[in-house]
Formats: C-alpha cells, structure tokens, sequence
C-alpha cells in the first residue's frame, strides 16, 4: 500500500513539474508577445495589435488553466501526502502493538522457561543431594561389610589352621598305623 502511495505521489509531482515548466514558457511567450504589442502599438500597427492580444489572451487563458491544473495537483498531491503519513502512522502504531505483543509473550516465555529451569535445577540437585548421601552410606558399609568379611576369613583361616593341624595328626597317625600293619604282615 505505501509503495503505491508513493508511485502516486511521484507521478503528481512529475505532472506539477511539467506544469510549472509549461506556465514558464507561456509566461515567456506572453512576454514575447506583449513586447511585440508594445511595438505594434508604437507603430501604430493596430490590426497587428489585435492579432497579438489575441493570441496574449488565448496564451494567458491557457496559463490560467495550467495554473488551475497545477493547484489542483497540488492539493492532490497534499490529499496523498496526508493519507500517506496516516498509513505510516497506522502502520507505526500496528508495529508498536505487534512489537508490544512480542516482548510480553517472549517475556511470558522467558519467565516460564526461566521458572521451568529451576525447579529442573532444584530438582537435579535435591537428586544429587540423595545420591551423594547414598554414595557415602555404600561406602561406610562397604567398609563395615569389608571389616565383617575380613573378621570372618580370619576366623575361618584360624579354625582351618586347627582342623588342618588335627588332619595332620590323623595323617601322621593312620601313616604309623600303616606302617605296623606292613610291619606285621611281613
């Protein structure tokens, strides 16, 4: 819409240009003409007189009617110029509004995600928090389950060493028993 404006407006004023440029030459060739009366006056030429305020007559009627043109264009183009400022302040004002849309959604939305983080963030490091906790309790009974263990392998290895002794003691007695019984049977 506002590059028709100002098509528009550029069109009128090449017209109002020309228009101006036609009455100057008109003004010129009255002035031509006037001078050319004066002398046929002066010459006392008066049929030449009267041709040439004729054609002064036509000529101004003319520029007159260029002049009208002109104003009319002007106040055309004025007409436009003022539409023209109204569709870029009603677009100014659209933009506003749309822009003033925008920043409350994206504030809205940052508020939201920034809300939305926390409580993620809090969430995450309340989990942390148990898993750290946890973490410790593992260790602490690994260490106590590690004690426990090492408590019950000694306790084994001592018990082992004593059946161990007295499987040696039995060995070494069914090895004596043996060698009586070969003893005997010779």
């Amino acid at each position: 819409m506002v590059q028709d404006i100002l098509k528009k407006q550029i069109e009128k004023w090449g017209q109002i240009q020309s228009a101006r440029e036609e009455e100057q030459k008109l003004k010129q060739n009255i002035t031509e003409l006037e001078a050319k009366l004066q002398e046929a006056t002066r010459n006392e030429d008066y049929d030449l007189a009267a041709e040439l305020q004729g054609e002064i007559d036509k000529l101004t009627t003319k520029m007159i009617n260029h002049e009208n043109q002109r104003f009319k264009l002007e106040e055309h183009t004025k007409t436009v110029r003022a539409e023209f400022i109204e569709e870029i302040k009603d677009d100014n004002h659209e933009l506003i509004e749309i822009e003033s849309k925008l920043s409350t959604e994206k504030n809205i939305f940052d508020k939201t995600e920034s809300e939305k983080i926390s409580d993620e963030k809090a969430t995450l490091l309340s989990k942390k928090a148990r898993i750290e906790e946890n973490e410790k309790g593992l260790v602490v009974n690994i260490q106590t389950n590690q004690e426990k263990l090492d408590e019950v392998l000694n306790k084994c290895d001592e018990k082992a060493k004593e059946h161990i002794a007295k499987k040696n003691k039995l060995d070494e007695a069914i090895y004596k028993v043996d060698e009586q019984i070969t003893e005997l049977e010779r």
